[in-house]
């Protein structure tokens, strides 16, 4: 799967680099920080994916999206 992401602030306009960080629910560390492109490997089973944005005050925001991993038929 190929991660990107394009995050933009009122105050400090693009954010890129360690100020973005993506997640997943089944996966115990993060996937990856920056806007990509990326390619990561995930494990079988319902992914809750989640790429959270900190600006230079420290504020957060996170968007999340449902991926499901699974066996070929």
């Amino acid at each position: 799967m190929t991660l990107i992401g394009a995050v933009t602030d009122t105050q400090d306009g693009e954010l890129t680099g360690d100020s973005l960080v993506w997640t997943s629910n089944l996966v115990g560390e993060p996937l990856g920080t920056g806007e990509g492109p990326f390619s990561v490997q995930l494990p079988l089973g319902k992914h809750m994916l989640t790429l959270t944005a900190t600006d230079s005050d420290g504020n957060t925001n996170s968007r999340t999206v449902k991926v499901w991993v699974k066996d070929e038929l």
